[in-house]
C-alpha cells in the first residue's frame, strides 16, 4: 500500500525503482511524489498532469525529447501542449533544481530547487494581482491553479507554514494590489528565488506596450522584429511622435510608457548574478541597465559574462530580447559597442567572442560548437572529465547544431563523460536521452 491508501502495482516502492534506475538520489519529497502515488491526480494549473513513474522507466519514455531537452533533465509534469516541469540533475546524483522546459524554442528556466517549491511557484504566478504572464506564449488557453488544486495541496506538505500563509494571503489577481510588494514578501521567506526575481523584473518592466500584437504594430507601419520588440523591451526607445498612435490603439494613457522601473529590474537581476552566473536573462537585464544608465564599463562586465550562457537561458520572447537579429544579445551588443568604440577590451571569454565575433549565420553556429569541442577534447586527453562534461553539453545547447542528427552520438560522449567522471546520474538521463534519440532517429550521424 502507498503513503494514502492507494495499492502500488510495483514490488518496491515506485521510489526506489527510480532511484535505481537513473541511479539518483531522491530526496524525501520525491520519495513521497512517487510513493504516495499523488502523480496519479490532476492538478488544475498550467502544469497539471505528471507524468507515471512506469513512463519514465521504460527504456525510451515518450516525453523526452533528445536532443531538444538538455541532456541533464527528466521530464516529470506537463501542460498537455509539450512543455514540462523537469528535475534537473546535478554532479552528487541528485536533483538540483526543477526547470520549465518550453518545447517550442528549447528554452528553461528555473522553477524552484525542490518540486513543492515549483509547484509552489506556479500558484503564486498564477496568485499574483496585475497583468498576466507566461514566459513562453502559450498555445492554448491559459489555465490557472485553484486552491484546492491537489498538486499544491501535497507540495504544501513539505513548505514551511510561513510560506503557505504568505500565499494564502495573497489577492485576487484582479485585484489592485501592487504585485511587487507581494514578490518581496515572498522573497524574503527563501523559496523559488530565482523564478520569484524573473516574474519580479516582468513586472518591474510591465507596461500596455507590452500588449502590443504583431497585428497592430503592421496596422501602425511598426516593423515587429526592428521596431516594436525594441520598443517593448525599453520604452525609452520609443521615437516621441510614435507615442500618441501607440496609446490610443492601446487604450492607455501616455504616461503608462514610462512606468518601466529599470533600476529596480537591475537590482534584481543582480540578485541573481549572485547565485548563478549561467542564466542569460539575467545578464541582459543587469547589462542593458548600466548601459541605459550610461555605465559602459559595467555593461560590458555583464554582457562578456553572458557569452557563455546558453541562449537557451535567454528567454527572449518573454523578456523581449529576441527580434530578427540572430545570435545571442548580450553578443549582440558587445558587437555593436566595440564597433562604436574602439577601445573597449573584452574582459572574459576572449577566445570565444573571437568564434563568435568573426563568423556569422551557419559558419556561426559551427565555429562556437567548434571551439566547446576543442575545449572538451583538452579536458578529455588530460583526465578532467568532470570539466569535459558541461562542455560537451555546451556544444549542443549553446546556439544549438545544425541538424537534430548531429546530437547522437554527442549525447553519448556526455553519458560517458559524467561516467568517467562519478556522476552516476548524470550518466544515467544522459544514456537515457541517447537511447530515446536512436530509437526515433537511428544511430547513424
Amino acid at each position: 500500500m502507498s503513503d494514502n491508501g492507494a495499492p502500488t502495482t510495483s514490488r518496491t516502492g515506485w521510489a526506489e525503482q527510480i532511484s535505481a534506475h537513473f541511479r539518483l538520489r531522491l530526496d524525501p519529497s520525491l520519495q513521497d511524489w512517487f510513493d504516495s502515488e499523488i502523480w496519479r491526480q490532476i492538478g488544475t494549473g498550467e502544469f497539471r498532469t505528471p507524468l507515471a513513474p512506469e513512463t519514465l522507466l521504460e527504456p525510451c519514455p515518450e516525453p523526452i525529447w533528445p536532443g531538444f531537452m538538455p541532456p541533464d533533465v527528466l521530464p516529470l509534469i506537463g501542460n498537455e501542449y509539450g512543455d514540462w516541469l523537469c528535475l534537473r540533475v546535478g554532479a552528487d546524483d541528485s536533483v538540483r533544481e526543477v526547470v520549465y522546459w518550453y518545447h517550442g524554442g528549447g528554452d528553461w528556466i528555473p522553477w524552484g530547487q525542490t518540486l513543492p517549491e515549483a509547484i509552489a511557484f506556479q500558484m503564486i504566478r498564477d496568485s499574483l494581482p496585475g497583468r498576466f504572464y507566461r514566459h513562453a506564449d502559450p498555445a492554448e488557453p491559459i489555465r490557472l491553479t485553484k486552491p484546492d488544486d491537489p498538486l499544491f495541496q501535497w507540495a504544501s506538505k513539505f513548505l514551511p507554514e510561513a510560506v503557505i500563509h504568505t500565499i494564502a494571503a495573497l489577492p485576487d489577481a484582479d485585484s489592485q494590489a501592487d504585485p511587487l510588494a507581494r514578490i518581496e514578501d515572498l522573497l524574503k521567506l527563501d523559496i523559488a528565488t530565482i523564478p520569484l526575481h524573473a516574474e519580479a523584473i516582468l513586472r518591474a518592466l510591465d507596461s500596455p506596450l507590452r500588449t502590443l500584437t504583431p497585428g497592430i504594430a503592421n496596422r501602425l507601419g511598426i516593423d515587429w522584429g526592428q521596431e516594436a520588440l525594441l520598443w517593448m523591451f525599453d520604452h525609452k526607445t520609443i521615437p516621441e511622435n510614435r507615442i500618441a498612435d501607440l496609446a490610443k490603439e492601446l487604450g492607455a494613457a501616455e504616461s503608462e510608457f514610462q512606468q518601466q522601473d529599470w533600476d529596480l529590474a537591475g537590482r534584481h537581476a543582480d540578485k541573481v548574478l549572485a547565485e548563478r552566473s549561467d542564466l542569460g536573462w539575467a545578464h541582459h537585464t543587469a547589462g542593458w541597465q548600466a548601459e541605459r544608465n550610461g555605465d559602459l564599463q559595467t555593461a560590458v562586465k555583464h554582457y562578456s559574462e553572458s557569452l557563455i550562457s546558453s541562449s537557451f537561458t535567454e528567454q527572449g520572447v518573454r523578456f523581449r530580447t529576441h527580434g530578427k537579429e540572430e545570435g545571442k544579445f548580450s553578443a549582440r551588443r558587445l558587437l555593436q559597442i566595440t564597433n562604436q568604440n574602439e577601445t573597449v577590451e573584452i574582459p572574459q571569454h576572449q577566445p570565444y567572442w573571437n568564434r563568435w565575433s568573426q563568423t556569422a549565420g551557419e559558419k556561426r553556429v559551427q565555429a562556437v560548437a567548434a571551439h566547446w569541442r576543442s575545449a572538451a577534447q583538452q579536458a578529455v586527453a588530460a583526465g578532467q572529465h568532470a570539466q569535459a562534461y558541461p562542455m560537451l553539453i555546451n556544444i549542443g545547447w549553446d546556439l544549438g547544431l545544425r541538424s537534430v542528427r548531429d546530437y547522437g552520438p554527442l549525447l553519448w560522449e556526455i553519458a560517458t563523460a559524467a561516467e568517467r567522471a562519478g556522476q552516476a546520474a548524470r550518466a544515467a538521463v544522459a544514456a537515457t536521452h541517447a537511447r530515446c534519440f536512436e530509437a526515433r532517429y537511428g544511430s547513424g550521424n
